[in-house]
């Protein structure tokens, strides 16, 4: 006897289902509720949705063996970005997207153009397609009531999470104010990590910014600088900026600012007033001259294409002493400063004439740890791949073992780890 395992689960399936064997109506006083995260229909179900699914299903079937009432419901979560995003995509005709949808999902040319709207995509996905989600569900045999079947886009469902919020803004349990969340652009919102069609990778990173001013008044321009490193601003000595990217002079919380015209916006996500007031390239910021807030001197902005203006700010503050990648880009600026003079009008000797200032001391260096790092690894040029690695190596060894050197006064002698808090405050 052949055994078709399709045959014989399909007859069963319809059998459960004309019985309603997992229709529950629980009303006694111990009914136990499953429940899982909504799946997503972007696309089509895959074979880790089978897994996510299996999972409770086998724990519904074992309470009701126990004797249990189980109320196992599903639900669909068709809001948020990815859905809308790839409707988009659709409208404009993009190959990977339908590459994706024809390929994976094996949807044909003729349903692509039905999925016009987020609802049209997601009931697709939900119901219709030859990977739908309620067709791969019931081919498991998932032991789900689907008369209890809902979407997050539901009147009644919208209304109960409102409740959940309200009821916790009456028990003083909701505290409105800044968090860093993963941010749409385009549909200018906060999206969690599911809600991204791309760019599930990226990273909050929390920059120390400090004010370097064109000056030692408080109301001189500032040039704001972005750092992980919040003790080192002792020993900046020089700033960079790409001379062919675009900067501005923009009003910023009721200070004047220069930054990256890509800076803008960022600070203008982050709850702060910016108004621009005038762009220009970054060549005119080179030979400008700026004052550090620890300090109290002055130094000079440089150029380097290796800048990223997208990145922080766009001004970016050299720590050569222990910054393997600032000691070199210093050491190339200094063989270079002929050709920077010419260029930018800024004083060959003065550039030659900037040298690492070390803030802290740490065993197996010298006093210059940045140096010994990148002559140890033969590193010879910022082109070098293997410079990230040896900053990065550096960075940490400074982090666990460096001491601080005597000019910190209180935290003279202290391991960096212990008190890097202490400097972002």
């Amino acid at each position: 006897m052949d055994y078709e395992p399709q045959d014989i689960e399909a007859r069963w399936r319809e059998r459960w289902a004309q019985e309603g064997r997992y229709e529950a109506d629980p009303d006694g006083p111990d009914p136990t509720f499953i429940t899982v995260p909504y799946p997503y229909p972007s696309g089509g179900m895959h074979l880790g949705h089978c897994r996510t699914y299996t999972v409770p299903d086998v724990y519904a079937r074992y309470r009701r063996l126990q004797g249990d009432t189980v109320l196992f419901p599903i639900a669909w979560h068709v809001t948020g970005t990815p859905i809308v995003g790839a409707v988009e995509r659709l409208r404009e005709g993009d190959e990977d997207q339908i590459d994706s949808l024809q390929g994976a999902f094996n949807v044909p040319e003729s349903d692509l153009q039905s999925l016009e709207t987020p609802m049209e995509y997601a009931r697709y996905f939900i119901e219709e397609g030859e990977s739908s989600y309620k067709r791969g569900m019931r081919q498991l045999g998932l032991s789900i009531d689907w008369r209890r079947e809902f979407t997050t886009n539901d009147d009644r469902y919208s209304k109960f999470v409102a409740w959940q919020y309200e009821t916790l803004e009456d028990q003083g349990l909701l505290e409105q104010g800044l968090h860093p969340v993963d941010f749409c652009t385009n549909e200018r919102q906060p999206v969690t990590d599911h809600d991204l069609l791309e760019g599930e990778d990226a990273e909050h990173q929390e920059f120390t910014l400090v004010r370097f001013r064109q000056g030692v008044d408080d109301d001189a321009t500032v040039y704001p600088m972005a750092t992980l490193r919040p003790e080192t601003i002792r020993g900046v000595t020089n700033a960079y900026v790409h001379p062919e990217a675009t900067y501005v002079r923009a009003s910023v919380d009721g200070e004047e600012w220069v930054v990256s015209e890509a800076a803008t916006e960022k600070l203008d996500l982050q709850g702060r007033s910016v108004a621009v007031e005038k762009r220009f390239a970054g060549a005119d910021l080179v030979g400008e001259r700026v004052t550090n807030p620890v300090t109290g001197e002055s130094f000079p902005i440089l150029p380097a294409t290796f800048v990223d203006a997208d990145n922080a700010t766009g001004v970016v503050m050299s720590v050569p002493a222990h910054s393997p990648d600032d000691y070199v880009a210093l050491s190339e600026a200094k063989a270079d400063a002929d050709r920077i003079e010419a260029e930018y009008g800024v004083d060959a000797d003065e550039i030659r004439a900037v040298e690492p200032v070390p803030i802290l001391e740490i065993e197996g260096y010298g006093e210059i740890p940045a140096r010994d790092a990148v002559e140890t690894a033969g590193v010879e040029s910022s082109d070098d791949p293997e410079l990230g690695a040896v900053t990065e190596e550096l960075y940490q060894d400074e982090f666990l073992s460096g001491r601080l050197l005597e000019d910190y006064g209180e935290f003279a002698g202290e391991v960096v780890e212990d008190v890097r808090e202490e400097f972002r405050d």
